[in-house]
């Protein structure tokens, strides 16, 4: 019995337990559930939605297609937003200052809580680089243009992902974009209802084509373009236009059939959800980063939304299940949870904690729902509902996301080098034109330009093309790094003709496929027949050797690759010069040289302890390669390191860096020192041999 007893009370203790959990998210959204028509449904719907975008940033190998909770965000604020429009427009009450105001206080206070928490995370994390960066993308997020933003930086040099704050307020972008543009859409088709619905499907129909064909061309352009983006929020805002006129958002179903009534509203609302959950998880089963996205891809999420919402209002199985309370919890706080979980994941990485770690992922999580819950709690609600001015409040959260959007600005001049110790402000600021150094988009193609985009410069940047030396750069980036040098080093008092054929991600190794680079193949094709063609003097070969080692092809086709290129290159006369692997390092410069001063308390010109040891080992393996093959081999290793470490400054008193990234693409200062005593000899050599044929001729004569 006392174990009845026992067993008794626990269950209602559980019982109380769970009725007080009920009553906590009860007054959690008092205002939410007083609205007229309010769907819990579609919160439970935004629940999910947020919990696919975290779980695939959290989780990116289990929740592989995660992101396409984005798109069914879209689909909802498109059908909540157009909703409102449409019906004040119908009952000619709209006001654009009501809207806009309305926005402002939904939208403005967490997003301003999320912008200065990560500024001050980055007062005191961050060094100058990154600040510099973070507040660029501060002041993009409070204009609401993040997307262009990300869109404009987003070539191969530009920082990962992994490691910008705000990475994800692209959506919250378009979003704004939409919500500026479409009311006046909305009002200007009003007058005839015949117009809305060919003004409406007509432009939906229009950015889904363009989003279908730029996706083939341009694929980074289409996933943040608005207006490629903008058909999705066009889906929900046909659901409400249709759930006006018609009563549902189904449209027809229930009405006009003799046989229509409860039990098929009932059964068209069971197909409807099941049909739009199936094709979620579909999309969310089936789809990674990998596939081209969005595109025709991106119909399942958005349709499936949509056939979710349809069904909500037929009392269907799918809209109570997404109306259970923490369900509704989730997504009453959907947006800041959103705003929150990533600058969450991204500090992680800043702070070299063990992002693989399960409990830290775990811990993330919970700190985001927590953050997330707090924001809404105690910021959005009070704002959005409370009994402040009206007038005083929306100027006060423009007035702050402008001033936000001013930091933002004076952060991304510098990265305010004075929080710096002194000693490493000057080194830690050191920058230089890296597009410019490199022609990035001209002579380096980004990875979705093929060989018809080498602009006519790449083929003589001196403007010597007379000059009886001609020196041919082939290969990644990395060749690309070495050009910015060699363009420096002038021969007997005159530069010789330079010619610049480089793509990023693309060795110079014909034969091989590169998942992310699809036309790298043809780019080789093209700049060996070109080598033949122009028959240059000396021809310079490198890559990012490393970067292409985790593909198992490499160590059979790569090299052979690289030395049938090499065999090909030297019968068209050339002399042929391969640099090695450059010593990479595990995290940037300016880090480095931040943990140093941490420790030692000064500069030191060589590095041991952040070096890749797997770089070392590509270098030997090149240069054993290209050994009996009658080339020049130029070890970057030779050149940089030796037992103290590698070289961290090009001149010690100067303390001009040999690389500022990740990837180790060399300064121009750099390459100049790598490649003036190579390129000279090779030139030399060339020129003693010609005068020799030349002097020969002569006395034959």
């Amino acid at each position: 019995m006392a174990l009845v007893d026992q067993a008794h009370s626990r269950i209602a203790l559980g019982q109380s337990g769970f009725a007080h959990f009920q009553r906590m998210l009860a007054r959690l959204a008092p205002r939410e559930n007083q609205r007229a028509q309010y769907r819990p449904d579609i919160d439970g719907l935004r629940a999910v939605a947020v919990s696919l975008v975290v779980g695939f940033h959290v989780f990116p190998d289990v929740v592989k297609g995660g992101y396409v909770g984005v798109d069914i965000f879209f689909v909802i604020s498109g059908f909540l937003i157009s909703n409102i429009i449409f019906k004040s427009v119908a009952q000619s009450r709209f006001s654009y200052i009501e809207f806009y105001v309305r926005r402002i206080r939904r939208i403005f206070p967490a997003l301003i809580v999320v912008l200065v928490a990560c500024l001050v995370f980055g007062w005191f994390a961050l060094l100058p680089v990154d600040y510099k960066a973070l507040g660029q993308h501060v002041a993009a997020g409070a204009a609401f243009v993040s997307n262009f933003r990300i869109l404009d930086e987003s070539g191969y040099f530009d920082t990962a992902a992994q490691l910008k704050p705000l990475l994800h307020l692209w959506s919250l972008g378009i979003e704004e974009q939409f919500y500026i543009l479409w009311p006046l859409v909305v009002v200007a088709l009003s007058r005839d209802p015949r117009k809305m619905w060919v003004g409406l499907l007509g432009l939906a129909a229009l950015s889904f084509l363009l989003n279908v064909v730029l996706i083939q061309y341009k694929p980074v352009a289409s996933f943040y373009l608005p207006v490629t983006r903008f058909w999705e929020l066009g889906i929900g805002a046909a659901l409400a236009y249709a759930a006006m006129h018609y009563g549902e958002p189904v449209g027809l179903v229930g009405r006009g059939f003799p046989f229509g009534g409860p039990a098929l509203k009932r059964a068209a609302g069971e197909v409807y959800g099941w049909t739009g959950v199936l094709l979620i998880v579909l999309a969310v089963a089936f789809f990674d980063s990998a596939v081209a996205f969005p595109g025709w891809r991106a119909l399942l999420p958005t349709i499936g939304a949509a056939l979710i919402i349809s069904a909500g209002t037929m009392n269907c199985s799918v809209g109570r299940m997404l109306s259970n309370r923490p369900l509704v919890l989730i997504g009453l706080i959907s947006y800041p949870l959103y705003l929150w979980h990533w600058p969450l994941l991204v500090s992680e990485r800043f702070l070299e904690l063990d992002t693989a770690d399960l409990a830290i992922r775990a811990a993330t999580v919970v700190i985001s729902i927590a953050a997330a819950w707090a924001t809404y709690r105690f910021v959005e609600t009070p704002i959005r509902y409370g009994k402040a001015d009206k007038t005083a409040l929306p100027t006060i959260l423009s007035s702050s996301m402008l001033l936000l959007c001013g930091v933002g600005l004076i952060v991304a001049k510098n990265g305010i080098l004075i929080r710096l110790p002194p000693p490493i402000r000057a080194v830690a600021g050191f920058s230089y034109d890296l597009l410019g150094e490199y022609r990035d988009h001209r002579c380096l193609l980004a990875p979705d330009q093929s060989s018809h985009d080498f602009a006519d410069e790449c083929d003589d940047s001196t403007g010597n093309p007379s000059s009886r030396r001609s020196v041919f750069i082939w290969g990644d980036s990395h060749a690309a790094a070495l050009y910015a040098g060699i363009k420096r080093i002038p021969v007997d008092g005159a530069f010789p003709r330079l010619m610049q054929y480089t793509a990023s991600a693309c060795p110079p190794v014909p034969g091989m496929v590169f998942k992310e680079r699809k036309f790298c193949n043809e780019i080789n094709d093209f700049v060996l027949s070109r080598i033949e063609a122009v028959k240059p003097d000396v021809v310079v070969m490198t890559a990012f050797w490393l970067h292409y080692k985790p593909l198992s092809q490499w160590s059979t086709l790569g090299i052979s690759g690289l030395q049938h290129a090499i065999q090909r290159v030297k019968q068209a006369g050339a002399r042929v010069i391969v640099v090695g692997q450059v010593p990479i390092w595990q995290t940037t410069f300016p880090n480095i040289l931040f943990d140093m001063w941490q420790h030692t308390h000064s500069l030191q010109s060589r590095n041991l302890s952040h070096l890749d040891a797997a770089s070392r080992q590509k270098d030997l393996e090149i240069g054993k390669a290209v050994s009996s093959l009658g080339v020049v081999f130029v070890s970057p290793f030779a050149r940089f390191c030796n037992e103290q470490g590698c070289l961290l400054f090009v001149d010690e008193q100067t303390k001009v860096p040999v690389t500022t990234d990740v990837a180790s693409h060399l300064t121009p200062a750099a390459s100049l020192m790598l490649m003036q005593e190579p390129m000279v000899q090779a030139l030399h050599s060339m020129k003693s041999a010609g005068d020799a044929i030349e002097q020969g001729r002569v006395l034959k004569n």
